[in-house]
Order: C-alpha cells, then sequence, then structure tokens
C-alpha cells in the first residue's frame, strides 16, 4: 500500500506540472474563479484549487487537464492508469465510520450510505470517528486511497452540507435525491470547495452548564455575626470551604449544585455555543455555581448567571434570615 500511494504521488505531481506547463493561462483564470479578488492563497488552498482544476474545470477547447492528458499517446502504461484512476476520482461527502491511525479509515457515503476502505497514513491521524470529509476517493489495488486535499468538518455540520448540497441541486435544476446530490458533487465542486458552514461565521454564544446565557452577576449583603454566617455556610456538598479568598479579603465559600440535574435541563444550545462548567476533589457529581466571600461583616457572592445569582439570593434570605442584609445586586451581560 505504501508503495502504491508512493507511486500514485510522483505520478500525480507529474500530472500536475504538466497541466501547469500547458495550461498556466487558463490556471491563472481558475485562479480569479476559485479566490476571486484576491491575489494570493494559503498553500492548502492553492491544493485545493489545483486539484479541482486538474479534475474538474472544463479547458476553452473542451475537456478536463487530466482528461487532455490521458488523450495523450505518449504515456507509460503506469502513467495512463494512475491517470485514469484519478480521473473518476469524483469529489464527495463522506462520514468517518472508523479510524486506524496512521493507517487507514472506513467512509460512509453520506448520500448513498455505501461503505468504502481506504488506506491513509495522514488523513487517519488527522480525524475521528463520525467526522465529515469532503474528499475524491481513487480506486487502488489492494485498498482505495485519497487523491488531494481532504477537508474536514465536525458532526453537526453534516446538516449544512446537506443543505448546500439541495440548494445547488436546485440551482443546477437536479433532483434532490441521492443521485441528483451525487452529481452536484461533480458539477458543483467549486463551489463545494469554497463552502464555509454558515455557523462557522456565528460568533460563540457562552452559557452555564445547565443551559442559561453567561453573565456577570453579584450580590453584596451586611451581616451582624459573621461568625454564625461561616457556621451557616460551611455545609458541604452544596458549600464548600475553599480556602482564602484570590484577594485576601475573606473565606471562600464555593456554592454547588447536583451535575446530573443540571444537566438535564440544559436545552438545544445554539452552533458555537460554548459552556462552563468546574467540579472539586472529592466531589466530582457536584459542579460549582457560584463563589461566597465572607469578609468580616460583608457577604459577597459572585455566579455566571442571572439563574444562579437568585438561587444564592433565596439561600442567604433562608439560611441567614436576621443575619444578612442585601445592600447591592448587579448583572451585566457579556
Amino acid at each position: 500500500m505504501a508503495r502504491q500511494a508512493r507511486d500514485d504521488g510522483r505520478i500525480g505531481r507529474s500530472i500536475s506540472d504538466w497541466s501547469v506547463e500547458q495550461f498556466g493561462d487558463e490556471l491563472a483564470e481558475a485562479f480569479e474563479e476559485f479566490h476571486p479578488g484576491s491575489d494570493r492563497i494559503a498553500e492548502r488552498d492553492f491544493a485545493l484549487l489545483l486539484t479541482w482544476f486538474n479534475s474538474d474545470r472544463e479547458l476553452s477547447g473542451g475537456g478536463t487537464p487530466i482528461a487532455r492528458y490521458l488523450a495523450r499517446p505518449d504515456l507509460e502504461a503506469d502513467e495512463r492508469e494512475v491517470a485514469e484512476r484519478i480521473a473518476v476520482a469524483g469529489l464527495g461527502l463522506y462520514r468517518v465510520r472508523a479510524v486506524v491511525p496512521g493507517r487507514s479509515l472506513e467512509l460512509e457515503n453520506v448520500l448513498t450510505g455505501a461503505l468504502i476502505a481506504v488506506a491513509s497514513q495522514s488523513v487517519s491521524c488527522a480525524v475521528v470517528r463520525w467526522d465529515i470529509v469532503l474528499c475524491r476517493v481513487m480506486s487502488g489495488d489492494p485498498v482505495a486511497t485519497l487523491w488531494g486535499p481532504v477537508l474536514v468538518y465536525d458532526p453537526e455540520e453534516e446538516a449544512e452540507l446537506v443543505v448546500e448540497l439541495e440548494r445547488l441541486a436546485a440551482a443546477y435544476g437536479l433532483s434532490p435525491d441521492p443521485a441528483g446530490l451525487s452529481q452536484v458533487c461533480r458539477l458543483a465542486s467549486r463551489e463545494l470547495l469554497r463552502f464555509v458552514p454558515p455557523s462557522r461565521s456565528v460568533e460563540p454564544s457562552l452559557f452555564t452548564a445547565e443551559g442559561d446565557p453567561v453573565v456577570a452577576a453579584r450580590a453584596t449583603w451586611s451581616l451582624v455575626d459573621p461568625d454564625d454566617a461561616f457556621i451557616v455556610l460551611d455545609a458541604p456538598p452544596e458549600l464548600l470551604w475553599v480556602g482564602e479568598s484570590d484577594d485576601g479579603t475573606g473565606e471562600c465559600f464555593q456554592l454547588t449544585g447536583d451535575r446530573a440535574e443540571l444537566l438535564a435541563r440544559r436545552p438545544p444550545l445554539p452552533p458555537n455555543a460554548l459552556f462552563f462548567e468546574s467540579s472539586y476533589a472529592g466531589f466530582p457529581d457536584r459542579i460549582g455555581t457560584g463563589t461566597f466571600v465572607l469578609a468580616g461583616c460583608e457577604l459577597r457572592f459572585d455566579a455566571i448567571s442571572e439563574q444562579r445569582l437568585e438561587q444564592a439570593l433565596e439561600l442567604v434570605a433562608r439560611r441567614l434570615a436576621g443575619n444578612a442584609e442585601l445592600l447591592e445586586r448587579a448583572e451585566l451581560q457579556h
């Protein structure tokens, strides 16, 4: 397999060198089509451009560069064999079903469900099960290989890719069934290679572990009896004493919640959502939800959501009734 991959790569580079030499002017036009308004691209993007140009872009006189290469009468048998396999290695959308890092992948065609084993040293180290890949699978003996660059997407982006395929199918007048969508991969390969899932342009939004929007929330109370407040706050596992505060002004107590209960409350989050959770040694089933600081006759509480602040306010009103007077509360959206 290693020898086959090496020979395929060598002949593939020869094909690319030949097409650049023969069709340099058209490659410059293809550059404008692939990266309009740009005069420079990264090395990986150039590899995408060159693979698309050789395999899919029609030349002014008809045919693709790889088809023109195959029409040469002077080709050696091994060159022709590799070129024929490259010519039929169309772009496809696949789901990674299994990985042997450094050796192979099992890919499932997203559109047809067909499975294929693929030898790969590099890509097999860059993906995990359920990743989505946009790539060209090239037949081979004893096993298929990947031809050209591979674009990798998160599993959550699969639906966006399929929607884009369906949009392109409508634009090309094709049916939205697997056969029609497979044609899109050939006819609109440039658009697919340049497609960026809309969710990637969405600014990250921040949430708590239970799914509430993150805000900076704080409350301050004055205390009549700080010693009694210390006793009330030292009540594991709901409240954990965690030492002196970072600013050295008082004693810190972490308010916690049951992990399973909090996570069960979390609704589906929007694309690019990030959520935060923290735990403490000896209490793996608890999530920290806010911090009390007992500083003399003052009690402060900081949290990252309005809901957690409300929980703290209720706790103080219930446990420190008659001892604590609320001085201030504030919430500031991040």
